[in-house]
């Protein structure tokens, strides 16, 4: 399953948000904040349907994002680095911590930000952090 020039391939789960989970909650608001002007502005106004539409959207506003917090994904070690479902991503530092059950997962601080890759074992998310450039990974003391 090594595709020429890899060197390790792993199927990991990614935590990592997607944008527009964040903004979720601030367009939950702006509905709820209308709701809240229309009804100042006409006391004699029905809350009916967009009272029960602000309130059915209070549970799934919050609820929607936490289901996209992890994806599947595939990260492979070449020669050039660390690849995440085939694109390469540039790293300024990298660390492994052990989890329950085993696990471990790889936090990389990266051009584009925090990325947590979780593997289904401790010793492999170590083994990449090994074969990463040495400036990837931190000094130890």
């Amino acid at each position: 399953m090594h595709a020429a020039g890899t060197m390790l391939a792993f199927k990991v789960t990614e935590q990592r948000r997607p944008m527009w989970t964040w903004l979720m909650p601030a367009v939950y608001f702006l509905a709820a904040a209308g709701c809240v002007v229309t009804k100042l502005r006409d006391p004699s106004a029905e809350v009916g349907v967009q009272g029960a539409l602000v309130a059915v959207g209070f549970v799934a506003v919050w609820a929607v994002p936490g289901v996209f917090t992890s994806r599947s994904a595939r990260v492979s070690v070449t020669e050039r680095g660390l690849r995440v479902d085939g694109r390469p991503i540039v790293i300024h530092e990298a660390t492994v911590e052990p989890l329950s059950r085993g696990a471990g997962s790889l936090r990389v601080r990266a051009a584009d930000g925090l990325r947590t890759f979780v593997f289904g074992s401790y010793a492999d998310a170590q083994r990449v952090l090994q074969m990463l450039s040495p400036s990837a990974a931190p000094a130890t003391a």
